[in-house]
């Protein structure tokens, strides 16, 4: 009978902070090349800048439940991620496409889109770096 490994902390090789800053600068320099080509690509390459953002966008998601989790400490662990991601999802998301469309109506160009997007990746990266490097550690290694 063939016995199910324990899981480990050792079994996070790459850790949430290196495929979420991977992510995050990936996105900064593909939404670029997507804006140019928007109705200019033939629909191959088209498709592969989709499966590129999404392979981002998948690096940055992937771990970011993990990741918001071990910034806090285990007793307010669950408010504090929850209430953080809330925020974020209100305030990135519900005015990220007012402020996109209001910058395609004042500059008639997608470029100072591709910039907005590459600076919310720009946050993404800096919150990142502050964040503790929590791979190979418990936890509660963490509170301390």
């Amino acid at each position: 009978v063939r016995q199910r490994p324990e899981w480990r902390l050792e079994q996070d090789r790459i850790g949430r902070r290196p495929t979420t800053l991977l992510g995050a600068v990936g996105m900064a320099i593909w939404i670029f090349p997507f804006y140019a080509l928007i109705g200019n690509a033939t629909p191959v390459l088209f498709t592969l800048l989709l499966i590129i953002g999404l392979l981002c966008h998948a690096l940055i998601v992937g771990g970011s439940a993990a990741l918001f989790a071990e910034i806090f400490d285990t007793q307010v662990r669950y408010s504090g991620a929850s209430i953080g991601y809330q925020f974020g999802s209100v305030l990135g998301g519900a005015v990220a496409p007012l402020i996109a469309v209001r910058l395609l109506e004042i500059y008639k160009s997608a470029v100072p889109v591709a910039i907005y997007v590459a600076l919310a990746a720009l946050l993404t990266i800096i919150g990142v770096l502050m964040a503790p490097e929590m791979r190979g550690r418990s936890l509660e290694e963490g509170d301390r």
